[in-house]
């Protein structure tokens, strides 16, 4: 079964590279699989990845803690990570 999903939040960077927060702040998080797309291909146009999907899991345990997920692009490769 493939899995459908929703839009719970968008934003856009700005001249650093940085968001604002993608979804409406909440007093805990469900516990759940969400995924982060990115629009790469506006900001490298001659790159490798026109758009990057990043998924990641929140477990009960998680569920007031605060997400931060980096991602460090160039035009042929790309990584995130967790961070602080």
């Amino acid at each position: 079964m493939e899995r459908v999903w929703s839009v719970v939040g968008t934003s856009a960077t700005d001249k650093d590279g940085s968001s604002g927060p993608l979804m409406d702040l909440v007093e805990d998080l469900k516990p759940w699989t969400y995924r982060i797309s990115f629009n790469t291909g506006t900001y490298c146009p001659g790159g490798f990845f026109p758009y990057v999907s990043i998924a990641f899991k929140v477990t009960e345990s998680q569920n007031l803690e605060h997400f931060h997920v980096p991602l460090l692009l160039s035009p042929f490769s790309f990584t995130t990570y967790r961070g602080s």
